[in-house]
């Protein structure tokens, strides 16, 4: 890799070490979720949401932007703008994956009231 440095000639640089990569193993989820559960000062829609970021890999901002329109279930999917992903790209996260089997039960009536409208 080279980049140009200030005197306007090419340095070559070492390239960046990947990052870690680890996964949260599914005790390790239940702990987070059961914790999630009894904290008082969480919200009472906190658990659907670490479900729903555990069940779709979608990052903190995509869930807490999401909108109702953009849920489908008709689809089962839920439709992300590229203004709301980090790669600045639109795409659309499955709900056919999902353990319950009605898609809705993940995004419960607890968080009617925590996504817009």
């Amino acid at each position: 890799m080279r980049r140009e440095n200030g005197a306007g000639s090419s340095e070559r640089t070492l390239p960046e070490p990947e990052g870690r990569v680890r996964w949260i193993n599914t005790s390790e989820a239940q702990l987070l979720i059961e914790a999630a559960e009894v904290e008082p000062k969480s919200a009472i829609y906190l658990p659907d949401f670490i479900r729903l970021a555990l069940h779709t890999g979608m990052r903190q901002g995509e869930i807490l932007n999401l909108e109702w329109a953009r849920v489908d279930f008709s689809a089962n999917l839920i439709h992300l703008a590229g203004i709301n992903t980090k790669s600045g790209k639109r795409r659309g996260i499955p709900l056919s994956k999902y353990p319950p089997a009605e898609p809705g039960a993940l995004i419960g009536e607890r968080l009617k009231g925590a996504l817009k409208p």
